[in-house]
Protein backbone atom coordinates (compact mmCIF):
# COMPACT_ATOMS: atom_id res chain seq x y z
CA UNK A 1 0.00 0.00 0.00
CA UNK A 2 1.36 3.30 -0.90
CA UNK A 3 1.40 6.60 1.30
CA UNK A 4 -1.68 8.39 2.57
CA UNK A 5 -1.28 11.85 1.70
CA UNK A 6 -2.52 14.80 3.94
CA UNK A 7 -5.72 16.36 3.30
CA UNK A 8 -5.34 20.17 2.83
CA UNK A 9 -7.91 21.89 5.63
CA UNK A 10 -11.67 22.38 3.90
CA UNK A 11 -13.93 25.03 4.06
CA UNK A 12 -16.91 22.46 4.37
CA UNK A 13 -17.52 19.21 5.88
CA UNK A 14 -19.56 16.13 5.17
CA UNK A 15 -22.75 16.44 7.14
CA UNK A 16 -23.48 12.62 7.21
CA UNK A 17 -19.95 11.71 9.26
CA UNK A 18 -21.86 13.89 12.39
CA UNK A 19 -25.11 11.72 12.10
CA UNK A 20 -23.35 8.41 11.46
CA UNK A 21 -21.25 9.18 14.27
CA UNK A 22 -23.91 9.86 16.77
CA UNK A 23 -25.93 6.74 15.43
CA UNK A 24 -22.49 4.64 15.85
CA UNK A 25 -22.46 6.40 19.33
CA UNK A 26 -26.14 5.47 20.15
CA UNK A 27 -26.26 1.50 18.46
CA UNK A 28 -22.73 1.17 20.68
CA UNK A 29 -23.86 2.44 23.91
CA UNK A 30 -26.48 -0.29 23.81
CA UNK A 31 -23.78 -3.07 23.22
CA UNK A 32 -22.74 -5.27 26.07
CA UNK A 33 -19.28 -4.76 26.93
CA UNK A 34 -17.49 -8.13 25.94
CA UNK A 35 -18.52 -7.72 22.31
CA UNK A 36 -17.36 -3.92 22.32
CA UNK A 37 -13.56 -5.06 22.71
CA UNK A 38 -14.16 -6.46 19.25
CA UNK A 39 -15.58 -3.08 17.89
CA UNK A 40 -13.57 -0.81 16.01
CA UNK A 41 -15.53 2.34 15.63
CA UNK A 42 -13.82 3.46 13.10
CA UNK A 43 -14.75 0.70 10.57
CA UNK A 44 -18.46 1.08 12.08
CA UNK A 45 -18.04 5.03 10.93
CA UNK A 46 -16.61 4.12 7.41
CA UNK A 47 -18.41 0.73 6.70
CA UNK A 48 -21.53 3.03 7.36
CA UNK A 49 -20.67 5.83 5.20
CA UNK A 50 -19.40 4.03 2.28
CA UNK A 51 -23.00 2.73 2.16
CA UNK A 52 -24.81 6.51 2.83
CA UNK A 53 -24.91 9.29 0.54
CA UNK A 54 -22.69 12.42 0.95
CA UNK A 55 -23.98 15.40 2.65
CA UNK A 56 -21.37 18.03 2.16
CA UNK A 57 -22.42 22.00 3.15
CA UNK A 58 -20.03 24.89 3.38
CA UNK A 59 -21.92 27.09 5.68
CA UNK A 60 -23.45 27.60 9.01
CA UNK A 61 -26.98 27.47 7.63
CA UNK A 62 -26.22 24.90 4.92
CA UNK A 63 -24.94 22.80 7.72
CA UNK A 64 -28.01 23.23 10.05
CA UNK A 65 -30.25 22.80 6.96
CA UNK A 66 -28.60 19.83 5.51
CA UNK A 67 -28.44 18.19 9.39
CA UNK A 68 -31.87 18.73 9.83
CA UNK A 69 -33.17 17.08 6.34
CA UNK A 70 -31.08 13.84 7.04
CA UNK A 71 -32.33 13.89 10.78
CA UNK A 72 -35.93 13.61 9.44
CA UNK A 73 -36.20 12.09 6.66
CA UNK A 74 -32.70 9.71 6.47
CA UNK A 75 -32.86 8.53 10.04
CA UNK A 76 -34.07 5.09 9.21
CA UNK A 77 -31.11 4.52 6.66
CA UNK A 78 -28.37 6.00 9.10
CA UNK A 79 -29.62 3.40 11.44
CA UNK A 80 -29.62 0.55 9.26
CA UNK A 81 -26.35 1.05 7.40
CA UNK A 82 -24.91 1.57 11.15
CA UNK A 83 -26.84 -1.82 12.07
CA UNK A 84 -25.43 -3.54 9.28
CA UNK A 85 -21.78 -2.03 9.90
CA UNK A 86 -21.72 -3.43 13.51
CA UNK A 87 -23.08 -6.87 11.92
CA UNK A 88 -20.35 -7.02 9.29
CA UNK A 89 -17.53 -5.75 11.92
CA UNK A 90 -18.57 -8.62 14.02
CA UNK A 91 -18.56 -10.99 11.73
CA UNK A 92 -14.82 -11.38 11.73
CA UNK A 93 -13.49 -10.25 15.40
CA UNK A 94 -10.39 -11.33 15.07
CA UNK A 95 -9.39 -10.06 11.50
CA UNK A 96 -6.55 -7.11 12.29
CA UNK A 97 -6.70 -4.33 10.02
CA UNK A 98 -4.18 -1.67 10.62
CA UNK A 99 -5.43 2.33 10.98
CA UNK A 100 -4.70 5.22 8.60
CA UNK A 101 -1.77 7.08 10.16
CA UNK A 102 -2.84 10.23 11.77
CA UNK A 103 -0.39 13.00 11.28
CA UNK A 104 0.23 15.16 14.14
CA UNK A 105 -0.90 18.94 12.35
CA UNK A 106 -3.73 17.06 10.08
CA UNK A 107 -6.30 17.89 11.93
CA UNK A 108 -5.80 21.10 14.17
CA UNK A 109 -9.21 21.27 15.40
CA UNK A 110 -8.94 17.61 17.35
CA UNK A 111 -5.65 18.81 18.49
CA UNK A 112 -7.18 21.52 19.74
CA UNK A 113 -10.48 19.23 20.95
CA UNK A 114 -8.09 17.12 22.99
CA UNK A 115 -6.38 19.87 24.58
CA UNK A 116 -9.67 21.52 25.74
CA UNK A 117 -10.56 17.68 27.16
CA UNK A 118 -7.63 17.70 29.05
CA UNK A 119 -7.48 21.13 30.16
CA UNK A 120 -11.24 20.51 31.68
CA UNK A 121 -10.74 17.08 32.63
CA UNK A 122 -13.70 15.72 30.31
CA UNK A 123 -12.54 13.15 28.04
CA UNK A 124 -16.12 12.66 26.53
CA UNK A 125 -16.21 16.51 25.36
CA UNK A 126 -17.27 17.72 22.03
CA UNK A 127 -16.79 20.53 19.85
CA UNK A 128 -20.98 20.52 19.86
CA UNK A 129 -20.78 20.60 23.60
CA UNK A 130 -17.87 23.39 23.36
CA UNK A 131 -19.97 25.88 21.64
CA UNK A 132 -23.05 25.30 23.91
CA UNK A 133 -21.42 25.96 26.93
CA UNK A 134 -20.06 29.20 25.48
CA UNK A 135 -22.89 30.39 24.19
CA UNK A 136 -24.11 29.80 27.85
CA UNK A 137 -21.81 31.57 29.25
CA UNK A 138 -22.49 34.62 26.58
CA UNK A 139 -18.32 34.27 25.83
CA UNK A 140 -19.33 33.30 22.21
CA UNK A 141 -21.40 35.00 19.88
CA UNK A 142 -24.25 34.42 18.27
CA UNK A 143 -24.84 34.45 14.35
CA UNK A 144 -26.70 37.12 14.72
CA UNK A 145 -24.60 39.37 16.45
CA UNK A 146 -21.59 38.84 13.85
CA UNK A 147 -23.80 39.45 11.08
CA UNK A 148 -25.19 42.87 13.00
CA UNK A 149 -21.64 45.05 11.68
CA UNK A 150 -20.62 43.60 8.84
CA UNK A 151 -22.78 45.02 6.33
CA UNK A 152 -21.28 47.82 3.98
CA UNK A 153 -22.99 50.43 1.97
CA UNK A 154 -21.63 51.40 -0.78
CA UNK A 155 -20.30 54.94 -1.70
CA UNK A 156 -19.57 55.55 2.35
CA UNK A 157 -16.38 54.81 2.66
CA UNK A 158 -12.76 56.70 1.57
CA UNK A 159 -12.53 59.14 -1.00
CA UNK A 160 -12.95 57.63 -4.30
CA UNK A 161 -16.86 57.74 -5.04
CA UNK A 162 -17.54 55.95 -8.36
CA UNK A 163 -17.68 57.77 -11.35
CA UNK A 164 -18.69 56.92 -14.77
CA UNK A 165 -15.69 55.65 -17.09
CA UNK A 166 -14.38 58.69 -19.11
CA UNK A 167 -14.58 58.00 -23.14
CA UNK A 168 -10.92 58.48 -24.79
CA UNK A 169 -11.86 61.33 -27.50
CA UNK A 170 -11.20 59.83 -30.81
CA UNK A 171 -9.45 62.19 -33.36
CA UNK A 172 -11.14 62.91 -36.86
CA UNK A 173 -8.43 61.12 -38.25
CA UNK A 174 -9.56 57.72 -36.13
CA UNK A 175 -12.86 58.17 -37.16
CA UNK A 176 -12.16 58.33 -41.02
CA UNK A 177 -10.18 54.96 -40.69
CA UNK A 178 -12.66 53.42 -38.61
CA UNK A 179 -15.58 54.16 -41.39
CA UNK A 180 -13.36 52.55 -43.85
CA UNK A 181 -13.71 49.00 -41.84
CA UNK A 182 -16.75 46.48 -43.07
CA UNK A 183 -17.12 43.02 -42.55
CA UNK A 184 -17.63 42.82 -46.52
CA UNK A 185 -14.22 43.80 -47.55
CA UNK A 186 -12.60 41.29 -49.70
CA UNK A 187 -10.41 40.65 -47.28
CA UNK A 188 -12.83 38.92 -45.39
CA UNK A 189 -14.31 36.49 -47.65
Amino acid sequence: MGVVKQLPAKSYANVMEVLVSEEVERQLSQQQPRVLKYIKRSEVETFALNRLPALYASSEKGWKFQYEKASRQMYRQVADAVRQAIAAVLVDPIRTSQPLPVSMGGKESDVMLSQLRKALHQPQLTWKEVVRRLQQSGAAETEADMNAHSHRRPGTYGDGSWQPKRRPVQSPVQNASRSDFDWDDARYR
